[in-house]
Parts: C-alpha cells; structure tokens; sequence
C-alpha cells in the first residue's frame, strides 16, 4: 500500500481556544473544523476504547497542505503537562517556515517560547529553532526545504544513506 501523504497530526491542549489562536497567529493557519464537542463510540474508538471520554476537537490546515487536530479532554480531565523529548512519545512536530527569524518572533508574541536562546545556523544555508507552544509541545522550526535539511544530515551521518545500504 503506497501512503499518499500524512496529512495531520494530533496533539493534547490545556485550552483549545488559546491554542488555536496560537497556531493561527504564529504559522497563519486557519480553521479546517472550528471547536466541536465530541464522545461517544467513535471517541472511544479512537481513543482505543476509553470509555466515556469527552472533549473538545479542532483542526487547522496550513497554507501548502497538513493539518493540526486539537484536543481538549473535558473526561477523563487529566491536566496536559509538559513531557520532556526523551519520555514521550512524540519528539517534536517540524515546521518549515519562510523566514526563520521572523517565526521565532511570532511564535514568542503568540504566547510560545524559545528551547534555546539563539536560532542555529545550518550547514546547508538557513536556521533552525526548537521552541515550545503553550502547552510546552515542541515545534522544530527551519527555514531551508526538508530535502535541504535531510542533505545536511546526510553530510554530517553519511552512514546514514539507504542508497549505500548493507
């Protein structure tokens, strides 16, 4: 089965309005699905048979295609913290962006924050940023195409080229 495209990604919020407008104020994306309220079986279904949850789902969409799916879970209501990189399940959510500099600011005047202070230079041109949103979900930012950013990777790990597989 060949997969045409990953299409969206879903994260835990405290709070989906304030999450929300962060999306859209710092990376401009827009409603897909405004807030809805969801439970019944196909939560539960999704959610891989947790009975009785509830809570309050929205999609955003980005200009050149993918997607945010929010979820704020009213029951079970367990508070959303921060996990670090190394415990959870998913690492980091990559963004690239136009202007590397200019999406730090956003991202801080929308209410995220830095990992680091300074943005890195990369080997193949452009920069690239670790910040955090509200909810302390991490969001690598670079300004260079992922095909850029895979050829740096490569220059540093040649070891890691599938076409010189063993």
């Amino acid at each position: 089965m060949v997969i045409r495209a990953m299409d969206h990604v879903a994260i835990r919020v405290s709070d989906i309005e304030r999450s929300s407008k962060f999306y859209m104020d710092a990376f401009d994306a827009r409603w897909v699905l405004r807030p809805f309220d969801e439970s019944g079986e196909g939560l539960e279904y999704a959610l891989q048979g947790h009975r009785g949850a509830h809570c309050r789902v929205a999609f955003l969409g980005f200009a050149d295609g993918g997607a945010l799916e929010l979820l704020q879970f009213t029951e079970p209501n367990n508070p959303t913290r921060p996990v670090h990189v190394t415990e959870g399940a998913i690492v980091h959510m990559g963004f690239q962006v136009e202007d590397i500099d200019e999406a730090v600011q956003r991202v801080e005047q929308a209410g995220g924050s830095r990992v680091w202070p300074e943005v890195s230079r990369l080997p193949v041109g452009g920069g690239e940023m670790w910040v955090l949103d509200p909810d302390g979900n991490t969001i690598q930012l670079h300004d260079v195409s992922f095909k850029d950013l895979m050829a740096g990777c490569l220059g540093a790990f040649p070891e890691a080229d599938p076409s010189k597989a063993q």
